[in-house]
């Protein structure tokens, strides 16, 4: 967990020096700057932690997966037509 979280920050670091500065003329950033700003994403974005859904359940796509793990192959063709269903129009917004 240490490690993935050099190396993304380290990734956080690369990209911001070779993007941001060029496009709003903003400072380049250190890595300490690059951890701090990958940590704080985290938090604002409500993802510091295990992948569950609110309350400790598992989220709708890791419900799905495992419906779809054990599912037959006309259970698994239903699963897809109501999984089309439920995401059709969200291109459109």
């Amino acid at each position: 967990m240490l490690l993935m979280l050099v190396l993304v920050s380290v990734l956080v670091m690369v990209l911001w020096n070779a993007i941001i500065p060029g496009i709003t003329g903003w400072k380049q950033v250190s890595y300490w700057q690059a951890m701090g700003l990958l940590v704080l994403a985290r938090i604002l974005s409500g993802r510091f932690g295990p992948p569950v859904g609110h309350r400790g359940r598992p989220s709708m796509m890791n419900r799905f997966r495992e419906r779809f793990a054990h599912a037959s192959p006309e259970e698994k063709e239903a699963l897809k037509e109501e999984w089309k269903r439920r995401c059709r129009g969200r291109n459109d917004r």
